[in-house]
């Protein structure tokens, strides 16, 4: 048994961490646990792309995609995601953030980093 697309997978789709399984073939582990069979275990969550994405780029997850009725649950989590998906905390937690780096000392990694979530943050919130 492989378990994919679990709720969390799904969450790698939904915003857009194209640097992942599904998409790139990357950032990932197949645990093989000796009852539960292999349990898909992401790492790295370093490249999002902060919109949805649409189909599964990787030969293993098109094969999902090949399986009518591992696809129909793939998009029922999906919508099930899109349906209940609350921004408020990631939006209180931009906002920390934002208040961190308006109190941080200036130098030039505090800077660089500050320009970087600036440059990100509007797009992010969307």
């Amino acid at each position: 048994m492989i378990r994919l697309f679990t709720p969390t997978d799904c969450k790698n789709t939904f915003l857009g961490y194209w640097d992942s399984c599904a998409y790139f073939d990357n950032n990932y582990y197949l645990y093989h646990h000796p009852t539960e069979g292999f349990i898909y275990l992401p790492h790295g969550m370093d490249q999002l792309g902060y919109n949805r994405l649409g189909s599964p780029m990787s030969r293993f997850a098109n094969r999902i995609r090949d399986i009518p009725a591992l696809s129909a649950q793939l998009d029922a989590e999906l919508d099930r995601l899109q349906s209940t998906w609350d921004p408020a905390p990631f939006h209180a937690r931009i906002d920390q953030v934002e208040a961190i780096f308006a109190t941080a000392p200036s130098d030039s990694r505090v800077d660089g980093d500050r320009a970087s979530f600036d440059g990100y943050v509007n797009q992010v919130r969307d």
